[in-house]
């Protein structure tokens, strides 16, 4: 039987996969923009007009609550309807902000269920959260990791409040970083 070479983890090689990763991520949205621009467009503008940027806000802060789900589409949504970039950026760094507590509270709530114990033991999730919990969320919260995998985690260990709290301050960089791909992207293709 084959058995998988273990994967690399270098920092050299998870640097490469992040910078491959954003300019994939850059190029898709110039890509997209030059090819659909006036759909989004009318399909933002839509959808601002009716929900605001409460819509924004609440559409980040539940899919960030979430381990695989991605808030991209809500930033595109906002910043292509004119709302303006500051504006995106704040209401959807605060429902990503939320969103850490919200993931939490979610660990919090399952943790003791006999299903979520066993995956838990059987990844060692309580040691890791232990040992690396902060610094664990905080690379979490600026990098394409599932953040609300990580928020869940905390809240299932028990992990200080205050590690949720300066986590969460981080989504303001991820998110900002990620309105610029997009504004640069949209920029490129309009």
């Amino acid at each position: 039987m084959l058995e998988a070479a273990p994967e690399d983890l270098s920092v050299g090689t998870l640097a490469r996969r992040l910078v491959l990763g954003l300019g994939a991520f850059t190029a898709g949205m110039t890509g997209l923009s030059w090819m659909f621009s006036s759909y989004i467009e009318a399909g933002s503008e839509w959808f601002v007009d009716q929900f605001g940027l409460l819509g924004i806000f609440f559409g980040v802060a539940l899919i960030d609550s979430f381990p695989g789900t991605f808030n991209e589409p809500f930033l595109v949504m906002g910043y292509t309807s004119g709302a303006g970039f500051w504006r995106v950026w704040f209401v959807s760094s605060l429902g990503s902000f939320v969103s850490a507590f919200t993931g939490y509270g979610i660990g919090y709530l399952v943790a003791h269920r006999p299903g979520i114990q066993a995956l838990f033991e059987r990844f060692r999730v309580a040691a890791f959260m232990k040992k690396y919990g902060p610094v664990a969320l905080i690379v979490a919260a600026v990098t394409p990791l599932p953040f609300a995998l990580f928020t869940w985690s905390a809240g299932a260990t028990g992990l200080p409040l205050r590690y949720i709290f300066v986590s969460g301050l981080f989504r303001f960089v991820k998110i900002g970083f990620y309105m610029a791909l997009i504004a640069a992207g949209w920029a490129a293709a309009t």
